[in-house]
C-alpha cells in the first residue's frame, strides 16, 4: 500500500534591520494543515496516517492522536511517560545541538559526537555520557547564543499543563487560523524543553532555549 504524499510546506521569516540590528519580524506560515489530508477518513485511519505527515516529532504526534481520540471517546488515561516519545525527543536535541545550531552559530559541525550520542541512546546509558562528554560543547553554545539574545521574544511565558476537556473551553474551534498561528488567551505561549526547565528561563531568550533542550538531554528522565 503507497503511503500518503504529503507538502510540508515552509515557514518563511523576514527581518527589517536598523543600526546593524533586527528591529523587525514578520513571519508567514505556507504550511498546508494536516486535517487537510485526514477529513472523511474514520478515526483509526486518522490517527495512524498522523504520525507519517511530520518528519519531526512523528512519534510524539501519533501518541498525541491516540490520547485526543481517546478524550473524545470519553477516556481519561492516567499521566504517563511514553519511552519512544522520550528517544524521539532525545534524537531530535542531539541533531539540533552537535548538528543545525554549531553551523548557525559559526563553528563546527559536531558529527562524531552526534553518532557516540546516538550509539549511547541505543544503549541505554545516555544521561551518564552526556553530562560529561557534551560540557564542553554546551559551553560553547550557550556563550554564542548569549552574545545573539539582543532582544526578547514574545513568547515568554510558558503553555501551562492542560487536560482534555480544558483545551476544549479554551480553544472551542481549531481551524486553519489557529494551526498557523496558535495561541493562549490572546498571546502566543512557549511549549517544549523551555518550559520543561524553569533554571534555563533565566538566560536570555536564545539562550534558554538552546540549555532547556541541553538540559533535557542530561537529565535523568523518570
Amino acid at each position: 500500500m503507497s503511503q500518503p504524499v504529503f507538502d510540508p510546506g515552509a515557514v518563511h521569516v523576514s527581518l527589517r534591520w536598523r543600526d546593524g540590528r533586527a528591529r523587525d519580524v514578520a513571519v508567514r506560515v505556507a504550511r498546508p494543515t494536516a486535517a487537510a489530508m485526514l477529513r472523511g477518513r474514520n478515526a483509526e485511519e486518522a490517527v495512524r496516517m498522523l504520525p507519517l505527515l511530520y518528519a519531526i516529532c512523528g512519534v510524539a504526534q501519533g501518541v498525541a492522536a491516540r490520547l485526543a481520540l481517546a478524550a473524545a471517546r470519553g477516556m481519561a488515561p492516567e499521566p504517563f511517560q511514553d519511552a519512544a516519545v522520550l528517544a524521539e525527543a532525545q534524537r531530535e536535541h542531539l541533531w539540533r545541538l552537535l548538528l543545525d545550531w554549531p553551523q548557525a552559530l559559526g563553528f563546527e559541525r559536531q558529527e562524531a559526537l552526534f553518532v557516540a550520542g546516538r550509539k549511547k541512546l541505543q544503549d541505554g546509558s545516555f544521561a551518564a555520557w552526556a553530562r560529561d562528554a557534551l560540557r564542553r560543547h554546551l559551553e560553547r553554545i550557550e556563550s554564542a547564543s548569549q552574545r545573539l539574545d539582543e532582544f526578547e521574544l514574545a513568547d515568554d511565558r510558558p503553555l501551562p499543563p492542560l487536560t482534555a476537556a480544558e483545551t476544549v473551553a479554551l480553544w472551542p474551534r481549531l481551524d486553519a487560523a489557529f494551526a498557523a498561528a496558535p495561541e493562549y488567551r490572546g498571546a502566543p505561549a512557549g511549549t517544549g524543553a523551555w518550559v520543561r526547565h524553569a533554571a534555563a528561563r533565566s538566560r536570555g531568550p536564545l539562550a534558554a532555549r538552546l540549555m532547556a533542550r541541553a538540559a533535557d538531554l542530561t537529565t535523568p528522565q523518570g
